[in-house]
């Protein structure tokens, strides 16, 4: 965040932005591997786009530097457990990231990222216990249509299989306190379906919340004024 300067990030017209101008360094031990105990003493930095300084305060402070008319647009989309890990008819452990459903009109099929992916074969079954999950159609780089058998063995599957989507950069596994902690406290049980956590509104502690003596506004709370689903 910050005032003034926008135009810097703004390409010029007839010209593609060169994103590597995004790119940093961030060293690995300064990547916290659990969330902060209380959501909003999470860390964030306030870019000074004129001045190319930068502050790093607590989330909380967040509504210092919100001008009058300004609001938060929240994520509610609600995180579900996408990654399933079974096997081969051979024992071999394969993973099946599910991406979102598609619409084939021949059953509950969903793109997945499905890895090792090198010796599958389309038409071959992903084991979990009873259930199964076929792999139908392969789409290129570990990109892969699959299907269940119906909706309750994928519900069956993920409740009994799936584990949280964690970010890249956490280097453990999901526990059971991550589901909730890696939700934003607006995601909505009707709009399950996302898998990857909305970083930037998870800090928000609650549904309505007032920092110091301001408050984020109608942006900050579902409906009047903010975009459910919306991307933060």
């Amino acid at each position: 965040m910050g005032g003034g300067g926008r135009d810097r990030l703004r390409p010029a017209a007839g010209r593609r932005m060169d994103i590597s101008q995004f790119d940093y360094h961030l060293p690995p031990e300064l990547v916290a591997q659990f969330p902060s105990r209380r959501r909003d003493e999470s860390r964030l930095m306030i870019v000074d786009r004129a001045g190319d300084g930068c502050t790093i305060v607590p989330f909380r402070r967040i509504a210092d530097y919100l001008e009058d008319g300004e609001a938060l647009v929240v994520n509610d989309t609600r995180v579900f457990k996408a990654r399933l890990r079974g096997n081969r008819s051979s024992g071999a452990r394969v993973e099946v990231f599910l991406v979102r459903p598609l619409d084939r009109g021949d059953g509950d099929a969903w793109l997945a990222l499905v890895s090792p992916s090198r010796r599958l074969r389309e038409g071959e079954d992903v084991l979990f216990g009873d259930d199964r999950i076929r792999l139908r159609e392969y789409q290129g780089k570990g990109r892969w249509a699959v299907g269940f058998a119906s909706r309750a063995a994928r519900e069956r599957i993920i409740r009994r299989h799936g584990r949280v989507p964690l970010p890249h950069y956490i280097r453990r596994e999901d526990g059971p306190a991550d589901l909730r902690r890696y939700q934003t406290v607006f995601a909505d049980r009707a709009r399950t379906g996302a898998v990857a956590a909305p970083m930037s509104t998870r800090p928000i502690p609650a549904r309505h919340t007032t920092w110091g003596a301001r408050t984020p506004g109608p942006g900050a709370t579902r409906g009047r004024g903010a975009r459910p689903g919306g991307r933060s």
